[in-house]
């Protein structure tokens, strides 16, 4: 069966198991760190496929990763799917998952994530206008993560659903030199 369809189911049952829990804000965050933290640690990535390791053992690797701080315990919501995920072989489509429960939880909850991405510093004002820009035209709570590139010289890019606008230097350098060939 297709990754993306499985995946998409899993996370569909979560959402809902969770929010009959009334954990649904506390698993998505858990899914957001679980996401952050497969896309960041190789080493995480490949405990789903290791062949010495037991269900049991996968089940804790990966609960510890979806804790928030280390005072903190992963909800009951998410223990529990963890290892039903683990006790049914499906772990290696956990980056899957977590990835499909947040698009569907920001789509229940009419979320937009978008990302912005400048050579330096963004002042305030342009962080709200940038807000009120995404927040017009999708007509959602935005949440805006920006971080700074300096090798896009000047100007920004801006992502969210399935826009990008790319208004860097390096971004219009490199369209002229597509023109130009």
């Amino acid at each position: 069966m297709n990754t993306g369809i499985v995946a998409a189911r899993y996370a569909k049952a979560l959402l809902y198991f969770a929010t009959q829990n009334g954990e649904a804000e506390l698993v998505y965050a858990e899914m957001q760190q679980l996401d952050r933290n497969f896309r960041e640690l190789q080493a995480l990535r490949n405990i789903p496929n290791n062949p010495i390791l037991d269900n049991a053992q996968k089940n804790a690797i990966i609960t510890e990763a979806a804790r928030l701080n280390d005072d903190s315990e992963v909800s009951n919501s998410t223990k529990r799917f963890i290892q039903l995920v683990v006790s049914k072989g499906r772990a290696e489509m956990f980056p899957f998952m977590a990835t499909s429960f947040l698009n569907a939880y920001e789509h229940q909850h009419h979320l937009t994530r978008a990302y912005l991405t400048t050579a330096e510093a963004v002042a305030p004002e342009i962080r709200e206008r940038m807000l009120k820009l995404i927040r017009k035209r999708t007509g959602n709570t935005v949440q805006l993560h920006v971080q700074t590139a300096p090798e896009l010289k000047a100007g920004f890019i801006l992502t969210y659903d399935d826009y990008r606008v790319d208004a860097s230097l390096q971004g219009q350098l490199r369209q002229l030199r597509r023109n130009w060939n």
